[in-house]
């Protein structure tokens, strides 16, 4: 689902627009019965907006029966980037994902996008992750877990920016061409040699 969220613009209108089920009335209307406690995505949201995270994009699975069953949100921050040379290097995202009557909890995914060579190779960690059934409990826990959002999110840039270095993101790369045996033979890798120096000339300083 993660690879068709429709932009929205951080514009909360929109987002429940092209995501109904976040809207309590459309729930109503549409007769969806929900567990006696639940947790709304759109609190969840709005919190997170005025940590200064923006809404990214939005959208929604059904099931087998064409009925609504989640929802997606994608958020970025401006303060949690990694710039390089004038371009970013490093994006922190945030998903949060629920479904729409409450039998699946509420999920937070917190992790980061980071380029690790010129030639355009990403690497993709999951730093947080949070799981919040529909119950009192979980209703207590989420205000904690949202107001420490900000801080994981700038710890893992920090570690990013750690993991800048060239021989960690050399070993990374070895590793990753090497899984790709022996595909990479084809065009000349076939061994640790020739990976190190095309690893030297590609790597970002």
């Amino acid at each position: 689902m993660k690879n068709s969220f429709i932009p929205v613009n951080n514009n909360i209108d929109k987002t429940i627009a092209f995501a109904p089920s976040l809207d309590q009335k459309f729930i109503k209307s549409n007769n969806i019965k929900q567990t006696p406690i639940y947790i709304p995505t759109i609190g969840v949201i709005e919190n997170l907006q005025n940590q200064g995270w923006k809404i990214n994009g939005v959208c929604e699975q059904r099931s087998k029966n064409r009925k609504i069953s989640n929802h997606y949100v994608k958020l970025e921050h401006p303060d949690f980037t990694i710039q390089h040379k004038g371009k970013t290097e490093g994006l922190a995202n945030l998903y949060v994902t629920n479904s729409c009557n409450g039998k699946s909890p509420l999920n937070l995914d917190l992790g980061v996008y980071r380029l690790v060579c010129s030639n355009g190779l990403i690497r993709k960690d999951s730093y947080m992750e949070r799981s919040f059934k529909h119950n009192e409990k979980s209703l207590q826990r989420i205000p904690l877990a949202l107001q420490d959002i900000n801080n994981h999110a700038q710890r893992i840039l920090t570690e990013f920016n750690k993991a800048a270095s060239n021989s960690e993101l050399k070993t990374l790369l070895i590793a990753f061409f090497n899984s790709l045996r022996p595909a990479t033979s084809k065009i000349g890798f076939t061994n640790n040699v020739q990976v190190n120096k095309w690893v030297q000339r590609n790597i970002v300083a």
